[in-house]
């Protein structure tokens, strides 16, 4: 009789990700009972992750996707994936190991990546197909922005998180908002800082206000 291979939903099912776009909370709650990974299999996730901007980010600016530009553009924005990797590892420590061990933990939090793949996905898919002068107008054109859009994956990740927080870690409501807090913290801090001290966030906020 020939063996028969389980193989875990959690490593090997693309509707985990669209289970946990659309449905946070209760996805989070089935996947959390299933075996996770080990640490080295965890880290499979954010790597793909950060393949992801790369290859995206290439393409948008470039148009075109070489091995070389690839590997550059990979290692420049892997400060992304590896902010939410700290920041998830963070709450995890903080306020859900006794529920789940560190691998598992953020290897479910990186399941949450889905609306943020899609507005990359969507953004180099645009680009490809337009001049350079459309896109360039696309960044300061006040009707439209691809800054402005990321308030779309923004806004549907927090929903993601927030799920995670209360479903996989099983954290209560006031624990939850305090997890929520802090990992928005570890993870947007830097982001700001760096636009505080480079001095490109002023700009931007005078620009607004005066719209």
């Amino acid at each position: 009789m020939a063996a028969r291979v389980v193989i875990s939903p959690r490593v090997a099912a693309p509707s985990a990700v669209i289970d946990v776009m659309l449905h946070p909370t209760a996805a989070y709650a089935r996947l959390a009972r299933e075996p996770g990974p080990n640490t080295l299999t965890m880290l499979r996730r954010p790597a793909f992750f950060a393949l992801l901007i790369g290859s995206c980010v290439t393409l948008s600016t470039s148009g075109r996707l070489t091995l070389r530009l690839l590997l550059s553009t990979t290692v420049l924005w892997s400060f992304a994936p590896l902010l939410q990797l700290i920041a998830a590892a963070a709450v995890i420590r903080a306020l859900g190991r006794k529920r789940l061990s560190l691998a598992a933990g953020l290897d479910l939090y990186f399941l949450g990546i889905g609306p943020w793949s899609l507005w990359l996905l969507l953004v180099a898919g645009v680009y490809s197909f337009a001049s350079p002068e459309q896109t360039a107008r696309w960044f300061t054109d006040s009707g439209f922005s691809v800054v402005n859009s990321a308030i779309v994956p923004l806004a549907w990740s927090a929903l993601v998180t927030f799920g995670f927080l209360r479903a996989a870690l099983g954290l209560d409501l006031r624990r939850a908002l305090a997890g929520f807090v802090l990992h928005g913290a570890l993870l947007w801090g830097p982001v700001l800082a760096w636009f505080l001290l480079s001095g490109h966030l002023m700009p931007r906020v005078v620009g607004w206000l005066g719209r």
